[in-house]
């Protein structure tokens, strides 16, 4: 009669450990998704209000209208189209709004 082992400890041994590892892994690489998820949302705040620039200058361009897109006067006198983002922090009247990312583009005469 030949006895068959069906447990090798040593295999044992190596084998949880291999799934502990790639457990391991997997849990880290998830991890680092999700924050650099949230990361990521805010930095492209920058390339949408580019996009929205770029479309309202191409509308001015078609239409030579100003009441269709956000344009101000800069410190220097020179009307620019202008978009900015803003964050708000605080608590009730201790608000304070502060400009995260703004663009300046001047109005093509």
């Amino acid at each position: 009669m030949v006895k068959i082992k069906f447990w090798n400890r040593r295999a044992d041994i190596t084998v949880t450990i291999l799934v502990i590892g790639i457990f391991a892994i997997c849990t880290l690489a998830t991890i680092s998704f999700l924050i650099s998820k949230i990361h990521v949302r805010s930095s492209f705040t920058g390339v949408d209000l580019m996009e929205k620039m770029n479309s309202q200058i191409e509308s001015y361009s078609i239409s030579h209208d100003l009441s269709k897109v956000d344009t101000k006067v800069n410190d220097q006198g020179v009307r620019v189209f202008y978009q900015d983002q803003k964050d708000s922090s605080g608590y009730l009247w201790w608000k304070s709004e502060k400009v995260i990312f703004s663009v300046e583009y001047k109005v093509p005469q």
